[in-house]
Order: C-alpha cells, then sequence, then structure tokens
C-alpha cells in the first residue's frame, strides 16, 4: 500500500523542467536527449519474497532519447530518476563519436 506523505502539497520542486536537455548518467554508456515528462512518485525498496515497502519520494523524468542516443534502436523514450540526470551544457550536443569525451 502507497501513503501519501504528510508533507505532499510542500513536496520539493522539480530539478529539471520539461524541454531541458539531460544525459544519464552514471551508467557505463551515455545516453541523451530531452525532458518530455515529470511524475512526483513512490520508490520502492524491495523487502524480498514479493513484498515493497515507500521508501521515499522523489522525481522521475521521462526522457526522448535523441535519434544518436545509443539505445535510441530499441528504445525511445525511458523514466529516469533525477539522481541519474545531468544537465547538458547549454548549446552542447553528444553524438555517438564524441560520447567517450562527455564521460
Amino acid at each position: 500500500m502507497v501513503v501519501i506523505p504528510p508533507d505532499f502539497a510542500a513536496a520539493q520542486l522539480p530539478k529539471y523542467s520539461i524541454g531541458s536537455r539531460c544525459r544519464l548518467a552514471p551508467q557505463t554508456h551515455s545516453e541523451w536527449g530531452t525532458i518530455i515528462g515529470q511524475i512526483y512518485a513512490p520508490v520502492f525498496k524491495d523487502l524480498g519474497k514479493s513484498r515493497q515497502k515507500a521508501d521515499w519520494w522523489s522525481w522521475i523524468y521521462l526522457v526522448l532519447l535523441d535519434a544518436d542516443s545509443p539505445s535510441r534502436g530499441w528504445i525511445i523514450a525511458d523514466w529516469v530518476d533525477e539522481e541519474d540526470l545531468e544537465l547538458l551544457p547549454a548549446g552542447q550536443d553528444l553524438s555517438a563519436s564524441d560520447e567517450s569525451e562527455a564521460l
């Protein structure tokens, strides 16, 4: 059962806004794209034997991967935790050829 936290109305604002260009990090390889959605949702902790507990709440973002992002061949968009994102510097776009330089 998910219980809304008592301070839900005063929840922290999202760190990133819709339209922000970002990179998924840390990853063994980089993915990048544009945020197209966001939700404030519970993050679950595995308690074993198919039991889970809502441990805390966090912003989660829907990222539309760029056409040249490595995983774009099999996935168009993905949900990513706020702690796993970082903004791309203004005007910087990554491509498969310069991805290793960004890491």
